[in-house]
C-alpha cells in the first residue's frame, strides 16, 4: 500500500528549499568562500523576478549599504526569500488539484520557471565552493563529534536501569527539560525518542556549549 504526500509536506519542503539556497548562500560569504558581488547577482536576479518589487530601489538601497557589505547582502536575502515565498505559494495555489490527487510530481521551488537558471547556478555553486570548502568540511565533522557524543551521553544515561545507574547518569538526565522527561517504566525505544527529541531542538550554539560543559572543555 502507498501513500500520496500530505498536501503541508510541499510548502515545508519549500521552505526547507528556500533557507538552504539562500541562508548558505549568504554565509558562503561571511565565511570568505563567496564575493560579495557573486551573492548579490543572484540575490537580484531573484527579486528583479517579482513584478511587485521596484527593482532600481532595490539596488540603491543594497549600495547604501555596502559599507557593511553583510548588512547589505542581509537586506537582499530578505527581499529574495520573499520573493521565493510569494511564488512558491502562487505555484502552490496553481497546482492545488494535482497536488491533492496526488499526481504533482515537482517541489515547488522547481516549478519556477524564471527562476530555473538562478537557482541552477545558485545550486551549482554551492555543491563546488561551499559544501565542499575545508571550512564547511571542518565544521561538519566538528557537527558530528558534537551530536555524537550529546546522543552517546544522553542515551546512555537513559538505558542505564534506574538501580544501575550512577551519579553521572543520574546528573545528566538531569539535565533534560520536563517536556524531554520519560516514565522509566518506558520501552527503550520510548526513551530514546525523548532524547533525540531534545537534542534534534537544540540551536548550534546551545548543542555546542552543552557538549563542552559534559566534555569538561568549559565550566
Amino acid at each position: 500500500m502507498s501513500y500520496n504526500r500530505h498536501h503541508i509536506v510541499y510548502l515545508v519542503e519549500a521552505a526547507d528549499d528556500i533557507c538552504y539556497n539562500i541562508i548558505d548562500f549568504e554565509d558562503a560569504h561571511r565565511l570568505g568562500l563567496l564575493s560579495y558581488d557573486i551573492v548579490r547577482e543572484h540575490f537580484v536576479a531573484i527579486i528583479q523576478t517579482n513584478p511587485d518589487e521596484n527593482i532600481e530601489g532595490v539596488r540603491e538601497r543594497a549600495d547604501s549599504l555596502k559599507d557593511d557589505p553583510n548588512e547589505s547582502l542581509a537586506y537582499l536575502r530578505a527581499k529574495a526569500i520573499y520573493t521565493l515565498t510569494i511564488k512558491c505559494a502562487a505555484i502552490f495555489f496553481c497546482k492545488k488539484d494535482s497536488i491533492l490527487a496526488g499526481t504533482y510530481g515537482k517541489s515547488l521551488i522547481e516549478d519556477i520557471p524564471e527562476l530555473s537558471e538562478t537557482l541552477k547556478s545558485i545550486s551549482a555553486i554551492s555543491y563546488k565552493t561551499i559544501y565542499n570548502s575545508k571550512k564547511v568540511v571542518e565544521l561538519e565533522i566538528a557537527g558530528f563529534r558534537i551530536m555524537s557524543a550529546l546522543v552517546e551521553e544522553f542515551v546512555t544515561a537513559a538505558l542505564t536501569s534506574e538501580k544501575e545507574r550512577e551519579k553521572e547518569h543520574k546528573k545528566i538526565l538531569e539535565l533534560l527539560p520536563r517536556q524531554f522527561t520519560f516514565d522509566e517504566a518506558s520501552t527503550p525505544y520510548v526513551k530514546v525518542m525523548h532524547i533525540l527529541d531534545f537534542i534534534s531542538g537544540m540551536t548550534d550554539l546551545f548543542a555546542l556549549k552543552l557538549y563542552r560543559k559534559l566534555q569538561g572543555i568549559e565550566i
